[in-house]
């Protein structure tokens, strides 16, 4: 029996990225290990943003290699389980409190998928 395809439309991403608000964030760091932190999150105009602290390890991964994985889930219950993991090369700009950057990725292309509610009973 072939695999039943539970990945989102593009539609169905942008709503749920809209309604979250913590993502893990990471990225290869310099010793080949990956550095991943929990951030505030926040999805608007088809770009993901996360908050990380000026001294948080995955910035200092990014400046060693410039991909980065943003993954936002949910799972309240087996049947609700869903996320997206988008990956990228990212902006990183400076915020007003010079303890935070954000670090910006568009929605592009690579990204996945998955909602367990979709998976045939």
């Amino acid at each position: 029996m072939p695999r039943a395809d539970i990945s989102m439309s593009i539609d169905e991403i942008r709503a749920f990225l809209r309604d979250r608000a913590d993502a893990v964030v990471g990225a290869n760091s310099p010793e080949g290990t990956f550095a991943a932190s929990v951030a505030r999150f926040r999805f608007r105009d088809d770009v993901v943003r996360v908050r990380l602290r000026a001294d948080d390890a995955v910035l200092e991964a990014l400046r060693h290699d410039d991909r980065v994985c943003v993954a936002v889930e949910q799972f309240p219950s087996y049947r609700e389980i869903q996320g997206v993991i988008v990956h990228g090369r990212p902006t990183v700009t400076p915020s007003p409190d010079p303890a935070v950057v954000e670090v910006q990725v568009d929605l592009g292309t690579d990204i996945v998928s998955f909602d367990f509610a979709k998976i045939p009973i």
